[in-house]
């Protein structure tokens, strides 16, 4: 007899269980802290699967009104083939849709694509991955952020991802002040770019530059200066070919197993693409 699943809310005590499934499955820039980020962000869309007691998988939703992202989908390998992904999939993608949602995005990993198809999701484009090691630069035009850019970054931002991020940006700010720059032209900020530390790399992005920025490569390698040649890694969308571009010209290794950027629902593109030149988090956008 198949034991029961219990889909439920997550609870503070459940965030180390979310860090170690991330861990395990290798996804270097959701760390504990960045999982909190979100939690912090709405604990309502932050879903634990259970049998008998015992955590074997999590799900978190981030919505953005009409939009919303979804990530972190993992069930342990030991509790996998019974359908639990399947419930909280659809768990989350119910929550989310009576906040509003009516586009719910999500990266897909390869194994996982029949799974989201057969639930109503469509591929996008390759949400590709690069990693590697850069040598920084210093950028005259490139600066340590503080609190008082933060309302133009989280304007640039708006337009650039086509919904209010603030509460990430100054999360990641605080926890990471020193991997988090902005370019300024003619003394107002052009671009800005963050990162963050995974389990055993610098994971860069957000990235967002708008076309006042001539070389928005500058921003990365003033963040490379303060990684000490710790590897990279960055996430972009294929739509973006100037990223993907840049990132190939520094050299930076891509993924042939790139996860497919996907939607269920009304399908309208957030923001600039062009503008984002890394996504934040594959679960936050």
């Amino acid at each position: 007899m198949t034991e029961k699943v219990i889909i439920r809310k997550m609870q503070p005590d459940d965030l180390e269980f979310a860090a170690a499934s991330t861990c395990a499955e290798g996804w270097q820039g959701e760390s504990i802290f960045e999982l909190s980020a979100a939690y912090r962000r709405d604990p309502t869309g932050c879903f634990i699967a259970e049998i008998s007691g015992k955590n074997v998988g999590m799900c978190m939703g981030v919505s953005y009104e009409t939009h919303a992202f979804l990530g972190v989908l993992i069930v342990n390998p030991a509790a996998r083939g019974q359908g639990i992904g399947e419930k909280l999939l659809m768990h989350t993608v119910d929550f989310l849709r009576s906040r509003g949602a009516s586009s719910i995005f999500l990266d897909g990993v390869l194994r996982a694509v029949p799974l989201y198809e057969r639930c109503g999701f469509q591929k996008v484009c390759r949400s590709l991955r690069f990693g590697g090691r850069l040598e920084g630069r210093a950028h005259a035009h490139i600066q340590a952020m503080t609190h008082d850019d933060l309302d133009e970054v989280a304007q640039l931002d708006l337009n650039a991802f086509g919904a209010d991020r603030r509460f990430f940006l100054e999360s990641r700010l605080y926890l990471y002040p020193y991997l988090c720059k902005v370019a300024k032209v003619d003394g107002r900020v052009a671009g800005y770019i963050m990162g963050r530390l995974g389990h055993t790399v610098l994971a860069a992005g957000p990235w967002v530059a708008s076309d006042r920025l001539v070389r928005p490569q500058d921003l990365l390698e003033s963040l490379a200066l303060e990684a000490a040649m710790i590897p990279i890694t960055i996430g972009c969308l294929a739509d973006n070919s100037k990223s993907a571009e840049i990132l190939r010209a520094l050299r930076f290794s891509e993924k042939s197993d790139a996860p497919w950027r996907m939607v269920s629902g009304r399908y309208t593109q957030p923001g600039m693409v062009s503008m984002n030149f890394a996504v934040g988090s594959p679960a936050k956008g």
